[in-house]
């Protein structure tokens, strides 16, 4: 039956551990579906299951919590089996995936009642993986889901990432590793590629799920072949790729590991784009997580986060793309104010607008599905409908004065010839299987509402059948009747049996009743099941038959549902500008951030009091702000709330602040607080300092820097010495914006010493022993960093409290002036 080769002896061993020829028929084709995918979890259709065999029900049945049984032998061996409903599918899918497992659909190609003797024949229909999955009930709504490829030569690092939904697809180069641990971390992968002789693993080893291929994958020459291929080009200059760029083979292992798992099938991949760095300001990998812009501290609270804050938008994909521009605040000044016109314009307009976003739904993976042939009969009303609200929309933008409305409105085009089709073909509440048969509309297919009156007048004729029957033999009992089982059935009572005629042929006795068929019964029901087969069979040609005529409209679509999805963030920050209070910030080319009574945006939404709020100056001839004051006082607040404000304003938005003038900023880099990394064997300090070098050598004189408490994590002397030495190079080498927080008081002698440095602090008042946080910043310095008092309001015992303040005591005792004699600033 099978020609053993090598590869199936192989797997053979590697799935059962047995010989491949000594197996059953079963196990035998099991082995040659599964021996490409070994490494994969394999659902096997029985029947109404998914059943799983061998090492895979073992992983399975932990994952899912299934049972553990098996399934007669093979080759003098049980065969470990579990299962699942076929029916419950998604639902463990969604387990398996969140586990990190890529899983391959095995489907039954015939069913078992028309096979006479043999195997049922099988094939492989999907493979799904954490970065492909296109399925509308596994997808997270407003999260992108990425698959990634990185490639790395000579510490140059090539990367590129794919949305298979959208088909956005986009290829950039990075020279610097701190640069693509930032990309990584601004994508957020659900998987990512490598080669199997990368040599960067920390880079990548904290996401989700990671995946070695071989270096054949990542060939320059074979991937350049590949994208032209698909793209149907004979170079890609038309994209701006050389066969040189150094993420070309990422992208090429990326496309072919695609192809793969979706069975060649990806027309929705139309282009590539080249991530350009220098339209956008960067947020390191540090930066992004601690400024908590879309995922919080605290893995339960989503709430916590600027996205949360901000998002007020009606569709998934304007929620997505918010969490994208959140990631990549812009540096083009004139594309920026675009973005405020329209935000202050929409400020009267959202209202009235955002109604209609909210039956767009998500149209960009609805067209996405389409591309797929996969799209429900339920896509096609979302679509239908959505292209009733490009109508209303286009009316409402109509005497809008911005700019970008003026382009949104010019691009959203009427697609009637589409409306109609859809309204003409899809009936208005299709049913979800083609088994019911009311998905194609009626008038659109002439046989088809032949077939479908023949299977539903069908009662009114069983009808006519039992009536005529009742009367000619004069049987009151006389019932038809349906199951599965024997399909259309005349039932009468034992009582009255004597009555009927040789004609009715018993089928089944129960207790009470008979069962019988008549040759009239039995040639309608052969009718009835013949045409609700025809049926469904040509409802589903129909059906299909429609993704090609929709196809060509599909590429327009998905630019429109850009636009729209631009419209539905920009109203978004246009509400939230109104509700929450926010001004238009002043954008300006000129070397600042001037912030007056700017608040934190997170923060000022949680807290059920007022939030307090404070001003920042930063400029050319005010580089560093030098920041004292008692822990809980809020010096990491005001620097979060800094660098929020920027990124808002980068973005389009309105600020929180009476009023604020940003300059172009090129990178911001935060260094607060440090988590002991014990995986890569880095303690606290060695975190402090990886990720202070990592600002020290990259940021430049057009960078916003956040520093708390350098040098914390080592001795009094030492930490000082390097605090100092920080401040100084980021002040008067880099010449960067800073924001320094420190507990080192000695360091606010600099002010003296360095122009370019002043000094603030916040205030704490001691009352009646305790310790009163005013949260307001004043020009100055901290006289007393009260961290006994802190520790008291932690809960420390009274006794450890009573002996640190007599320590205290003594050590101020201590002159400890030597340091500025000593001349080590």
């Amino acid at each position: 039956m099978y020609k053993i080769t090598d590869d199936i002896c192989q797997a053979s061993y590697k799935i059962t551990g047995c010989n491949f020829s000594k197996h059953t028929p079963f196990i035998k084709q099991y082995i040659i579906l599964k021996k490409k995918n070994i490494d994969l979890i394999m659902l096997y259709r029985m029947g109404d299951f998914y059943e799983l065999f061998y090492k895979d029900a073992i992983i399975a049945s932990e994952i899912l919590q299934i049972n553990l049984t098996h399934k007669g032998y093979s080759a003098n061996k049980k065969v470990i089996m579990a299962g699942i409903p076929h029916q419950s599918l998604n639902f463990y899918l969604k387990k398996l995936l969140n586990s990190g497992k890529s899983i391959v659909i095995c489907e039954q190609m015939s069913n078992k009642n028309n096979v006479k003797k043999g195997l049922i024949k099988r094939k492989i229909v999907r493979i799904i993986t954490p970065g492909t999955i296109t399925d509308e009930s596994l997808l997270p709504e407003k999260d992108d889901v990425f698959l990634a490829a990185i490639w790395e030569k000579k510490k140059n690092f090539g990367y590129s990432y794919l949305d298979i939904n959208s088909g956005n697809f986009f290829i950039s180069h990075h020279n610097n590793i701190d640069y693509i641990l930032s990309e990584i971390e601004r994508t957020d992968p659900k998987e990512i590629l490598y080669p199997e002789n990368f040599n960067f693993m920390s880079l990548i080893v904290q996401c989700s799920n990671i995946k070695e291929r071989s270096i054949l994958d990542f060939s320059y020459e074979e991937s350049y072949y590949q994208l032209n291929k698909h793209f149907n080009t004979c170079n890609l200059d038309c994209f701006g790729i050389s066969k040189k760029h150094i993420g070309l083979p990422a992208a090429g292992c990326l496309l072919k590991y695609v192809k793969n798992t979706q069975l060649n099938i990806i027309p929705q991949i139309r282009s590539i784009k080249i991530n350009y760095f220098k339209n956008r300001i960067i947020l390191n990998y540090a930066t992004q997580k601690n400024l908590e812009i879309t995922k919080s501290f605290s893995l339960n609270n989503k709430k916590n986060t600027l996205s949360y804050v901000l998002d007020y938008t009606k569709t998934p994909m304007g929620s997505r793309m918010l969490k994208r521009w959140l990631h990549s605040p812009l540096r083009n000044l004139n594309k920026v104010k675009k973005r405020q016109d329209a935000v202050e314009e929409l400020i009267h307009l959202y209202d009235c607008l955002q109604p209609y976003l909210f039956k767009i739904g998500d149209l960009e993976r609805i067209i996405g599905r389409f591309y797929l042939k996969t799209a429900s009969p339920k896509d096609f009303i979302i679509m239908k409908n959505s292209l009733l609200q490009f109508i209303k929309i286009k009316k409402k933008l109509t005497n809008v004065n911005s700019y970008l409305l003026k382009k949104i409105s010019k691009k959203i085009v009427i697609y009637d010839n589409l409306y109609k089709l859809i309204d003409k073909s899809i009936t208005n509440y299709p049913s979800i299987k083609f088994g019911d048969g009311i998905i194609i509309a009626d008038n659109y297919n002439k046989k088809l509402d032949y077939l479908r009156s023949v299977c539903t007048n069908n009662k009114e004729y069983l009808k006519y059948i039992e009536i005529s029957e009742k009367k000619k033999i004069n049987v009151n009992s006389l019932k038809i009747k349906f199951n599965n089982i024997i399909g259309y059935y005349i039932q009468i009572n034992k009582k009255e049996c004597s009555k009927i005629s040789n004609k009715y042929k018993c089928i089944q006795t129960l207790k009470n009743v008979k069962r019988y068929t008549i040759k009239k019964l039995k040639n309608y029901e052969k009718n009835v099941l013949l045409s609700k087969s025809k049926l469904i069979s040509l409802e589903k040609k129909l059906f299909n038959d429609l993704f090609d005529l929709i196809f060509p409209y599909l590429s327009s679509l998905k630019k429109i549902c850009n636009y729209l999805s631009i419209l539905d963030v920009l109203s978004s920050l246009a509400k939230k500008s109104h509700s929450l209070n926010y001004v238009r910030p002043k954008l300006t080319k000129k070397k600042t951030i001037s912030i007056k009574k700017g608040r934190h945006p997170v923060i000022e939404k949680i807290l059920k009091s007022p939030f307090i709020s404070n001003s920042v100056n930063l400029s050319k001839k005010n580089r560093s702000l030098l920041i004292t004051g008692p822990n809980m006082g809020g010096k990491s607040t005001y620097m979060r709330q800094t660098a929020l404000i920027v990124i808002m304003a980068w973005v389009g938005s309105f600020v929180p602040a009476k009023h604020a003038e940003i300059g172009i900023i090129d990178q911001i880099f935060t260094r607060i607080g440090a988590i002991d990394d014990l995986s890569l064997g880095k303690s606290t300090f060695m975190m402090e300092m990886t990720e202070t070098a990592c600002i020290l050598n990259n940021a430049t004189k057009n960078s916003l820097v956040l520093i708390d408490e350098v040098g914390r994590g080592t001795s009094f002397i030492e930490g000082l010495s390097l605090a100092c030495s920080c401040l100084e190079y980021l002040t008067n080498n880099i010449k960067s914006m800073n924001l320094f927080a420190t507990h080192f008081l000695e360091l606010t002698v600099l002010e003296k010493k360095m122009k370019f440095i002043k000094n603030i602090y916040f205030e704490a008042i001691k009352y009646n022993k305790k310790i009163i946080f005013t949260y307001k910043i004043k020009k100055g310095f901290s006289k007393n960093n009260y961290s006994i008092n802190v520790a008291s309001l932690a809960g420390l015992p009274n006794l450890i409290i009573k002996k640190s303040k007599k320590r205290l005591k003594k050590m101020k005792k201590i002159n400890n002036s030597y340091l500025l004699k000593e001349n080590i600033y």
